[in-house]
């Protein structure tokens, strides 16, 4: 199966593979050429599943002699022949080799493939005379000798034409002398080489170039060639400017040297001259350099390119500087090259002065005498304290460490202020261009500060710099001071203080603790979707019942809970309204025929799911983290709890419940002992008695079912019926028991796993003992006529 082809044609050597299949055979566009074919394809050679045809083209097609006028498969050692030439099939493996020639091209040594050699060898016929004897036979060993060396050489000749490949070396231009070093037998069969693979060293010389010496690596293939190029040696240039020298002569943007240049060794070929000089208008050319060490010489007239301009000064005597350089001093008539140029004059004891202008090669000029004023004097000013204001004659110049200009021979009076400090004068009178420093030292104000803090013992600071601890009286300058109080476990207190000449102060500061001042950044009350909710500060609590209070349940298991961070926590439930904000659609029906859906009751009727999804709702709108995600298609809690809102823990109700602002927990939501006060709360009483399968006896709070939010006094937190109206999901999964009920819990948010949901608080239709105590625990996961929730949410 042919992978790969080689041809060889009047214009050289090609390799191809198998994509670049079908080969044209034609004139120059062709990939097989032919001299003498213009325009034209004589035949097509593709391949077919491995094998190859040709395919006749616009002139007539012979293979083997025989005409062709369609598709043709082709084999080893078939002749091609066409009006312009011919060409021949080899096989070398799996490669195709086709050599082409034309008719008018010189006879090339034939290509080694498998299918033909180099030259056949013909057998020598023997006969031996008859009779001739032993004599006869002991002289022909020199002849057996002789053919026996002849078949040596001629079978070494035979490897070496068969491991051999023809080179053509071509030298640009061809050199006097040249020789191909690394072997010694590198024989020339129509002025190619014949040279086994390997590496090859080609040395050339020729007058005028730099010696060649060049390598090759002869490879496996046949008919190669290789193009070297000789380099000629620089030429040598002389560029000379008239009268005019040390103009600059530059080769490409390099700098070769100054007129007059001689025999500077420039490489052959095309390069840009450049020569300038200053006050002159710059020549530049292209120029050809033959090279070969061959000299050329260049005479270059640059144009003048300035002007005389008479420049004058008063005083006279002041050095003129033209665009930075030096030229002189006045009087002068400068020349200046042409173009816009910055004149400036200097003289010791004078301000420098300065003047852009105009130069046109050829044209005179005479500027206006330069007026130089007199220099100011310097005066540098430092004091102690530092960061003084510093004024001259009335007018602020700064604060020290100051550096000041001043004119020169006249007095100017100096004033030096700051606060806490005595202010200090000066006059001072400073020579042209003379240097002064003064150092002045202010004398302080004092003033008495007393500090006392609790605790005592905490650490004073005054302007950042420790002074001891607090119940010191402190000497200060009278001017504003920074004081700081600072002790672990506190926050640090700071204040301003201006001491008063002759009269003492006194500074009282009570630290906070890191929590207390924490909560005190905190606002007291945000407003949210769901109403207000109220800053909580965390505290120690013990949850559950103990067993012999009348109506304990089992599942009130004491457990000892603290909690560390703030929270907030709605004021009261979620209103239907609130709640119709995130779902417009739902309704809390009807209960007895009694509405439950109106905007100020909360709302009822909701699964802990969609409790949860409310607070995502409201976490969104206010751009805080989300407290739920998302998974298996129901929302759990993240842990760790961020800031997003959510359901309050079983422990936060708890605490704002029964613990926290009073002495004691307490046993029901109004205090420890039954029956309710009026107005105590929303629960079942008479007048929901036809409704409610149990109802407190002589009670009657106005409302049949749910009450509006808020219609009933708040506990000593602020926050309203969390003891009826309406009972309320909470964040914790249910356990009907803790796992470890003495192991204390910081912050508990309960299970991380579960079914059902805590429920906390009494309704409207509860009126038992057990169910109206702020102990009692519920638990569930849908809805129910008599069941909202409030929200809640950490402070940071």
């Amino acid at each position: 199966m042919i992978d790969a082809a080689y041809s060889r044609d009047d214009r050289g050597e090609r390799h191809f593979r198998v994509e670049d299949f079908p080969l044209d055979i034609g004139g120059d566009t062709a990939a097989i050429r032919l001299d003498g074919v213009d325009g034209i394809t004589v035949a097509r050679i593709g391949i077919h599943e491995g094998r190859a045809f040709v395919t006749p083209g616009d002139s007539g097609l012979h293979v083997n002699g025989k005409a062709v006028s369609g598709s043709r498969w082709l084999s080893a050692g078939d002749t091609l022949t066409f009006d312009a030439g011919r060409l021949v099939v080899h096989r070398r493996g799996e490669r195709l080799e086709l050599h082409a020639r034309s008719n008018s091209a010189p006879e090339l040594p034939p290509a080694k493939g498998d299918d033909e050699s180099w030259e056949t060898v013909q057998p020598v016929a023997f006969h031996p005379e008859r009779g001739a004897g032993v004599a006869a036979r002991s002289g022909s060993r020199p002849v057996v000798a002789a053919l026996v060396a002849v078949f040596a050489v001629l079978a070494a000749a035979a490897w070496f034409l068969f491991t051999a490949n023809s080179v053509n070396v071509i030298i640009e231009p061809q050199p006097a002398e040249m020789a191909i070093e690394g072997t010694l037998f590198k024989p020339r069969v129509g002025g190619r080489y014949l040279l086994r693979p390997g590496e090859y060293r080609v040395v050339a010389e020729l007058e005028g170039y730099r010696p060649l010496d060049e390598t090759i690596e002869v490879g496996l293939s046949a008919n190669q060639q290789f193009a070297l190029q000789m380099e000629k040696l620089p030429g040598l240039l002389s560029v000379s400017s008239g009268e005019l020298s040390g103009a600059e002569v530059l080769i490409d943007g390099e700098l070769i040297g100054t007129t007059p240049l001689s025999d500077a060794e420039v490489s052959a070929g095309l390069h840009r001259l450049l020569v300038r000089a200053r006050n002159h208008l710059q020549h530049e050319q292209e120029i050809e350099i033959a090279g070969l060490l061959e000299s050329q010489s260049l005479n270059i007239t640059l144009q003048p390119n300035w002007a005389p301009v008479d420049l004058a000064s008063e005083p006279a005597g002041a050095t003129v500087a033209v665009d930075g350089v030096a030229v002189g001093t006045t009087p002068i008539t400068a020349e200046i090259e042409a173009g816009d140029r910055e004149v400036s004059l200097s003289l010791a004891g004078y301000d420098t002065e300065s003047r852009l202008i105009n130069v046109v090669a050829g044209e005179a000029q005479v500027l206006e005498p330069f007026v130089l004023p007199v220099a100011d004097g310097r005066l540098s000013v430092a004091t102690t304290p530092g960061a003084v204001n510093v004024s001259v004659n009335g007018k602020f110049r700064g604060r020290t460490p100051l550096e000041l200009e001043l004119e020169p021979n006249q007095e100017h009076r100096l004033a030096l202020a700051k606060p806490g400090y005595e202010t200090a004068s000066r006059r001072v009178t400073v020579a042209p261009e003379e240097t002064q420093s003064l150092n002045v030292r202010l004398q302080p104000i004092i003033g008495s500060v007393r500090v006392v803090a609790s605790p005592a013992d905490a650490e004073l600071y005054v302007d950042g710099v420790r002074r001891g601890t607090a119940g010191q009286v402190l000497e200060l300058t009278a001017a504003p001071h920074r004081i700081e109080l600072r002790k672990n476990g506190y926050a640090t207190h700071t204040e301003t203080v201006t001491p008063r000449r002759g009269l003492e102060q006194s500074l009282t500061v009570v630290l906070k603790t890191v929590a207390e001042a924490a909560a005190a950044e905190l606002p007291a009350k945000i407003d949210t979707p769901a109403g207000k909710l109220r800053l909580i500060q965390g505290g120690s609590l013990r949850m559950g019942s103990v067993r012999r209070e009348q109506g304990r349940r089992s599942n009130e298991v004491r457990r000892d809970v603290e909690l560390t961070r703030e929270f907030y926590i709605g004021e009261t439930e979620v209103t239907n309204a609130a709640f119709r904000e995130f779902m417009g659609e739902h309704s809390s029906g009807f209960v007895g025929g009694i509405s439950l859906d109106g905007d100020d009751q909360p709302v009822v009727r909701v699964s802990w799911q969609l409790a949860a999804r409310f607070c995502n709702w409201m976490s969104d709108r206010d751009g805080l983290p989300k407290a739920y995600i998302d998974r298996d298609g129901r929302l759990v809690a993240v842990r760790p709890m961020n800031t997003g809102y959510r359901l309050p823990s079983e422990a936060e109700w708890a605490w704002v419940a029964r613990f926290a602002g009073g002495p004691q927990p307490l046993r029901y939501p109004w205090g420890d002992s039954l029956p309710p006060p009026a107005g105590a709360g929303n629960f079942a009483d008479n007048a929901s008695a036809s409704i409610v399968a149990q109802h407190l006896d002589n009670y009657d709070d106005g409302f049949p079912v749910t009450a509006p939010v808020g219609s009933f006094a708040a506990n000593r937190l602020g926050l309203k019926d969390l003891g009826g109206n309406v009972s309320e999901w909470t964040h914790d999964y249910y356990e009907l028991n803790p796992i470890d009920p003495f192991l204390s819990l910081v912050d508990p948010l309960g299970p991380e796993f579960g079914d059902r949901h805590v429920i906390r608080g009494a309704s409207w239709m509860k009126g038992n003992i057990s169910e109206l105590r702020s102990a009692f625990r519920d638990s569930g996961a849908q809805g129910r006529p008599d069941l909202g929730f409030r929200v809640a949410r950490y402070a940071r």
